[in-house]
């Protein structure tokens, strides 16, 4: 009787070890996600558990067309994945709050972020209203409640 127990309870051991083991990757990544976007409370709090330290550098990439500037956000620990975050059409650059945030939030998740200061990127501005296909109802699409008539050619 004694050594079914003992094997019963070695099983349920190696279950919840293996269940843990499985479930580690999936609970890391949804720390992240109640990380950036912003959750608080109990989750946020119990989120933070899973944060690991990180810094960040100013540094300079050498190219044909010049030095060019960018920030390093890297764990405290070391990194095995580094990722490129560029900025997007924003006239801050790398200094955009949300970039500067999901660098961050990448970066206590153990992944090396860089991002690179495109200067090209600061001075583009999108149109007020897109022309593309998109921005286009298909023909013989009736407008439903909430859409407003355009005087478009189909």
């Amino acid at each position: 009787m004694r050594g079914r127990r003992l094997a019963a309870l070695f099983v349920v051991l190696v279950a919840i070890v293996g269940a843990v083991f499985v479930a580690r990757p999936y609970v890391h990544g949804l720390s992240f996600v109640i990380r950036a976007a912003g959750v608080q409370g109990t989750a946020r709090r119990v989120a933070d558990l899973d944060a690991r330290a990180e810094h960040e550098r100013e540094i300079t990439i050498p190219t044909e067309r010049g030095p060019l500037r960018a920030r390093l956000y890297e764990p405290a620990r070391s990194s095995r994945r580094t990722a490129l975050l560029t900025s997007g059409l924003h006239p801050a650059g790398i200094d955009e709050p949300r970039l500067v945030d999901l660098a961050r939030q990448l970066s206590s998740n153990g992944v090396a972020i860089v991002t690179p200061d495109i200067r090209s990127y600061r001075g583009s501005r999108l149109p007020r209203r897109s022309q593309g296909p998109s921005s286009r109802r298909p023909p013989g699409c009736r407008p439903s409640r909430g859409w407003h008539r355009t005087t478009e050619s189909a």
